[in-house]
């Protein structure tokens, strides 16, 4: 409003349960695993805690 920004939209895909189990399978395999995102790193914090 006014050239004043007043609010955000977060659109993002739900993480499938299974992910936690398959990263922690190739992290116990010894495969290094990163995470890469153009996203915010609040929006990285909060997808990690989910």
């Amino acid at each position: 409003m006014n050239g004043i920004e007043v609010g955000f939209v977060y659109i993002f895909d739900a993480i499938k349960k299974s992910s936690a189990v398959a990263i922690k399978e190739l992290m116990s395999q010894d495969v290094e695993v990163i995470m890469l995102t153009g996203d915010n790193e609040n929006f990285l914090v909060f997808t990690l805690n989910s």
